[in-house]
C-alpha cells in the first residue's frame, strides 16, 4: 500500500529505495535495537541506493529522529514533526481551506 501511495503522489521517481526494519509495534519499546535495526536499514540506503534523505515511515520512531540523524551524513525527516511544520506554514499566511470567501474580516 506504501509503495502505490507514493506511485499515487508521482513521487516514485525520486524514491532510491523503500525498506523496512522488520520491527514489531512492541519491539519500538526498545530503543537501542530500534535505533540499531533503522540505523543498518538507512546505511544500505545510503550507500548501496544512494538516498541523499531518510523519511522515517512511523512518527513512533520519533525518538531515534535525533540519534540517526548523527550516525548518517544525509538528513533524516520525521514524519510527525514534519506535518506540524507544515501545518504552521500553512497557517501562517492565514490561507482558509474553504472554497468560499469568509463573510466577515478573517
Amino acid at each position: 500500500p506504501m509503495i502505490s501511495k507514493i506511485r499515487q503522489m508521482g513521487l516514485w521517481e525520486r524514491m532510491a529505495s523503500v525498506r523496512a526494519a522488520n520491527l514489531h509495534v512492541l519491539d519500538l519499546d526498545n530503543y537501542e535495537q530500534t535505533l540499531a535495526s533503522v540505523a543498518e536499514e538507512a546505511r544500505i540506503a545510503v550507500e548501496d541506493d544512494g538516498a541523499e534523505v531518510i523519511v522515517l515511515g512511523c512518527t513512533v520512531m520519533g525518538s531515534i529522529a535525533g540519534a540517526l540523524a548523527n550516525k548518517l551524513a544525509v538528513p533524516v525527516v520525521e514524519p510527525g514533526t514534519a506535518a506540524i511544520k507544515l501545518a504552521e506554514a500553512l497557517a501562517a499566511p492565514g490561507w482558509k481551506s474553504s472554497l468560499f470567501p469568509c463573510r466577515e474580516r478573517c
